[in-house]
């Protein structure tokens, strides 16, 4: 699942918003991908790693930090009801 959820990122962040990433936060990352990321960033752009956020269960404060309570679901521990968008299932 790990694998296709990143080609899936990647194919969304290149067709739909190439050069346009202000800030990726990743919550509820479970240890192996940390493991993995650790692996991947670095050879990652510097600049593009300012931007990553990767949060396990304590992901509010991050999502606090550039989302308002009154548009983070309410699930997520924000405001917002009846969120309109779901991830759309891994293929």
């Amino acid at each position: 699942h790990l694998y296709r959820t990143m080609q899936r990122f990647e194919e969304i962040d290149q067709n739909y918003y190439p050069e346009t990433l202000k800030t990726l936060i990743i919550i509820n990352a479970p240890v192996y991908f940390t493991a993995i990321w650790a692996v991947i960033k670095p050879w990652m752009d510097p600049v593009t790693l300012t931007k990553v956020y990767i949060c396990g269960h304590d992901y509010l404060s991050t999502l606090r930090m550039y989302i308002d309570d009154e548009q983070i679901p309410v699930e997520y521990g924000g405001k917002r009801e009846n969120f309109p968008w779901r991830w759309p299932e891994c293929i």
